[in-house]
């Protein structure tokens, strides 16, 4: 199972510091995909993917539960 705890409890987006933004995408079939980017501080330098992963229907369906309050 994914730590989406430790991902609930990063509450503070700070401007002079990477920062990280998680999508969970979720479709018509029983798997979806979390997406991590990380956003750096810098200026120019660009947004990344630094995590794209599968994960089944049941892993999926803890997500809500985690960030929506």
């Amino acid at each position: 199972m994914h730590r989406c705890d430790a991902l609930h409890s990063f509450k503070e987006w700070k401007g002079d510091r990477d920062n990280v933004v998680v999508y969970a995408i979720r479709g018509p079939h029983d798997a979806g995909v979390v997406i991590l980017v990380r956003s750096p501080d810098e200026l120019y330098e660009n947004d990344e993917i630094f995590v794209r992963e599968t994960v089944a229907a049941a892993e999926l369906a803890v997500i809500p539960g985690y960030f929506c309050d």
